[in-house]
């Protein structure tokens, strides 16, 4: 569970909840209630930021929980097609590149299939699925879809309060395209040509982009969720002997040969979220503090 001991009674920021992961969420916002309170960004009982990051991580806990029925894969039931087979045999592979291994049954054994679906046949075995790990599969689709969502909220945030504190001013460019507002990314690639009123918003954007390499998770989900919202599909590959599940090799590229481990990109994901949202709110307090703000 999040929920852990130590937690203030509000509830209101994420270090409430689990104490010691971004802990400059409460110190700037409880500072600004103070010293700005035209421009706090909490509600009495709630924290817009919070329930986003709360959301991610339920979802991360949802596919865990799903993962712990994921053997299911690897009770496989066989009908044997000829006496070919022998006990403890090396592991079979499957027409979707995942393999099963052959239980110790007597030869030529039929185990009724009636409630399996056919997934792929040797010459020797045919191979079945049960229909609960169809649904254990739609789950894990469903929540790593919800988990890209909310990330990708949690940083449309970052740059929501940036420009309630820095204020963000659109160029003439920006305008005459019926540009309203900007997202997340482009506080850093600028291609509508933003601007600040003043210098400490660039150094602001300046320092945090040192936290957004090329090859950065924050960058890669949101390519991940920009997929999904409008083409639709991220493909998932099942292991039946490890009990693992892959996501495709990227964004546009439904391949699964570096074997990206679904639960390992999760928590990479959301360990640079939290680090990336914890430096945000460490350098506004500062910029709060020393009356940039």
């Amino acid at each position: 569970m999040l929920i852990s001991g130590g937690a203030s009674k509000d509830f209101t920021y994420y270090v409430d909840h689990n104490p010691g992961e971004i802990p400059h969420q409460r110190d700037f916002c409880e500072y600004i209630k103070l010293h700005r309170p035209n421009k706090r960004i909490s509600g009495p009982d709630i924290n817009p930021m919070t329930v986003r990051l709360f959301s991610a991580y339920a979802e991360m806990e949802l596919i865990e929980s799903e993962y712990a029925k994921f053997n299911c894969f690897s009770e496989v039931e066989f009908k044997y097609k000829s006496a070919n087979i022998t006990k403890g045999s090396q592991p079979l592979s499957t027409a979707t590149g995942s393999a099963v291994v052959i239980p110790e049954v007597q030869i030529n054994e039929e185990i009724e299939l009636s409630n399996w679906n056919y997934i792929s046949s040797s010459p020797n075995i045919f191979v079945y699925q049960n229909d609960s790990c169809k649904l254990v599969l739609f789950y894990i689709h469903r929540s790593f879809y919800n988990f890209l969502y909310h990330c990708s909220s949690v940083l449309d945030r970052v740059k929501r309060e940036t420009d309630t504190f820095y204020s963000i001013i659109l160029s003439q460019r920006a305008i005459n395209r019926n540009i309203r507002h900007i997202y997340f990314l482009d506080l850093f690639e600028n291609k509508w040509k933003y601007s600040f009123p003043n210098s400490a918003g660039d150094s602001l954007i300046t320092s945090l982009q040192t936290l957004l390499p090329s090859n950065c998770y924050l960058r890669n989900f949101r390519e991940y969720r920009n997929t999904i919202t409008h083409d639709g599909f991220i493909k998932l590959q099942e292991d039946m002997v490890i009990n693992k599940i892959y996501i495709q090799d990227g964004p546009k590229v439904p391949t699964f040969i570096n074997q990206i481990d679904l639960l390992s990109y999760l928590n990479s994901t959301f360990s640079e979220i939290k680090n990336f949202v914890d430096k945000f709110y460490e350098l506004m307090l500062q910029d709060a503090i020393n009356g940039k703000i």
